[in-house]
């Protein structure tokens, strides 16, 4: 542990550098092209931690990710950052080989799977819904990006900006662990009422043909887009996956929940509060 955090911390440009009361990831410290991978799978093993350490949060930002007591300044040392820090300090020396299926030391993502008539039946075939019909309204300040996605597995192309609530629009992809163990609970939320719609969007995941048979496993039979190039990064500041967006009946954004849900009834209390305003 201590040899470990010795070649973690230290000095500004450290990777990982832990505190007396919270762990600091750098992403300046990281390699600008291999940064998105890097973090997806960061933040993932992150939320994983947290799940089980409920008296932390992540803070997370344009240069570093920080975990930190929930509500504390400060706080005794904390022998957990020790652990994260390995976990996180083995990513980095690993060379990214494994942020995202396909990903090796070159930083090439796998080859996009091509759009054909086999996907399109693949989708229906799984149940999956046709995805919202498009729409010329204009832009909200504070609502999503005007970009245009296309449906999962090719076809209809939905403009964002266009999109009406109440939505629950959810990032995910078919690699990512904590996206498969919140996946029935957005399903099971998406089936138990008619008020609010649910728009999954499949990101950062080149296996368009794997993210259906994903989403059919996991009744996730709501629509789906599909976010290839990570085009959301930016405009909505996602640092990882899950990702989830609340939008009101203007278009507004109104809630993020970063991270995990953990049950159908997180994801229903966040709803309602977000609607509440």
């Amino acid at each position: 542990g201590d040899a470990v955090a010795a070649r973690a911390g230290g000095g500004p440009g450290a990777l990982v550098e832990r505190k007396t009361w919270s762990l600091t990831f750098h992403v300046r410290a990281v390699r600008a092209d291999r940064r998105t991978e890097l973090l997806v799978q960061a933040t993932s093993a992150i939320n994983t931690w947290l799940r089980a350490h409920l008296g932390y949060e992540l803070s997370d930002g344009a240069e570093i990710l920080e975990i930190r007591p929930t509500g504390m300044r400060k706080s005794s040392a904390v022998p957990w950052a020790r652990a994260l820090a390995a976990a996180l300090l083995a990513l980095v020396l690993a060379g990214c080989s494994t942020m995202l299926p396909g990903v090796g030391g070159s930083g090439a993502p796998a080859p996009a799977a091509s759009r054909t008539p086999d996907l399109a039946a693949a989708r229906k075939a799984a149940g999956i819904a046709d995805c919202p019909p498009g729409s010329d309204a204009a832009p909200v300040a504070g609502g999503l990006p005007d970009l245009t996605l296309d449906c999962l597995g090719g076809g209809e192309r939905v403009r964002l900006a266009g999109l009406r609530g109440p939505l629950v629009v959810n990032l995910w992809a078919q690699w990512c662990e904590p996206c498969r163990s919140e996946s029935t609970y957005l399903a099971a939320f998406a089936t138990a009422q008619t008020k609010v719609a649910v728009l999954g969007i499949d990101y950062s995941d080149p296996q368009t043909g794997l993210a259906i048979e994903f989403a059919k496993e996991t009744g996730m039979t709501y629509a789906h887009l599909e976010d290839q190039e990570n085009t959301l990064k930016g405009p909505l500041g996602v640092t990882g996956i899950p990702y989830t967006f609340l939008i009101d009946a203007q278009g507004k954004i109104v809630a993020r929940h970063p991270g995990q849900f953990i049950s159908e009834e997180n994801v229903r209390a966040w709803v309602d509060k977000g609607l509440r305003g």
